[in-house]
């Protein structure tokens, strides 16, 4: 996978993450998007769109037309998916299994460019106090 940046690429990279999912679990087809309310798949869709929103990108209204819910629904996903992550262990390993199955190498993909931001800006950082040290000196 790479990052998506076309509406159409992530809309595609999106439902390509439900199909992957539902393998994963070993669902049938159209599974995640039923209107079913059982336990597993209301996880799976909270991890879904967690995934589809915040790592793909798609608006919450966008997220949730690929699985056939509305925007409020995929933002209250969101917010749960945070709370229950921070707390339930059981959860977190559900979500980051799923989520390595579905996508983690976009997830290794925005580490690796905060990483690298991070490391431009403590280079500025240096940069700017070395020429403060010069203009001190040329003060003096």
């Amino acid at each position: 996978m790479t990052i998506c940046h076309s509406k159409l690429d992530k809309r595609i990279e999106a439902m390509n993450a439900v199909t992957d999912a539902e393998s994963f679990f070993g669902y049938p087809h159209g599974t995640l998007s039923s209107s079913s309310r059982k336990r597993e798949f209301i996880d799976a869709r909270m991890v879904l769109f967690y995934h589809i929103n915040r790592n793909i990108g798609l608006s919450t209204l966008e997220a949730g037309r690929v699985l056939g819910r509305n925007h409020a629904t995929c933002i209250h996903a969101v917010k749960t998916f945070l709370d229950l992550y921070d707390v339930d262990a059981d959860f977190k390993q559900y979500a980051d299994d799923l989520l390595a199955a579905i996508g983690s190498d976009l997830f290794e993909q925005r580490v690796d460019f905060i990483e690298h931001r991070i490391q431009s800006l403590y280079n500025r950082i240096r940069e700017y106090e070395e020429m403060k040290q010069r203009i001190q000196t040329i003060a003096l």
